[in-house]
């Protein structure tokens, strides 16, 4: 079983979740912990090396990167699809990632 651990970002996006997000979030985070590269689906471009969780009605996304060596998740960020917002959000923690920590699900 994947150990999950999120950046102090994504749990920044936790907590400002809504009830019915949140639950879809932690439904999610549960998966990750199997098979997390079978899960989801690989992202291109700057974010090539990612993979993305399709949650609940859609309308979520969770983009991670997987570490098979250590069976490792790691969650950059959790957030709407919407105008692309959540993967211009982990592209601009992952180029800013030398100050941020990890935390355990």
């Amino acid at each position: 079983m994947a150990t999950v651990r999120l950046r102090r970002g994504a749990q920044e996006d936790v907590a400002k979740a809504d009830g019915s997000q949140l639950s879809a979030i932690a439904n999610g985070l549960k998966k990750l912990q199997v098979s997390p590269d079978l899960r989801g689906e690989a992202l291109g471009d700057n974010l090539a090396g990612y993979r993305k969780l399709v949650l609940g009605s859609r309308k979520l996304r969770i983009v991670y990167k997987y570490d098979p060596l250590e069976d490792l998740v790691i969650v950059i960020a959790i957030g709407r699809r919407r105008d692309e917002e959540v993967y211009k959000l982990a592209l601009s923690r992952i180029s800013d990632d030398s100050a941020d920590s990890l935390g355990d699900i």
